[in-house]
């Protein structure tokens, strides 16, 4: 399966015609690896088991209403 966020950025503004050059011709692209870029791609968890998922400790402002009405007789 395909995972867009491993295609590096300077790849990434070529083919989606940001820019007209590609990294390897582009000498500001062409840095190497970066002191704060990650050594192992940590791919997109988004839709699976691993995502982040918020809890909420705030207490509810609203609650369902239930309306008890008498039996008919």
């Amino acid at each position: 399966m395909f995972d867009p966020t491993q295609i590096e950025p300077g790849w990434h503004a070529w083919m989606s015609y940001s820019v007209d050059k590609p990294p390897t011709q582009d000498p500001l692209l062409q840095t190497g690896v970066r002191p704060w870029e990650l050594k192992e791609h940590r791919p997109n968890l988004t839709m699976s088991r691993a995502a982040y998922k918020p809890y909420n400790t705030v207490k509810p402002k609203l609650s369902a209403w239930n309306p008890v009405a008498a039996a008919r007789q």
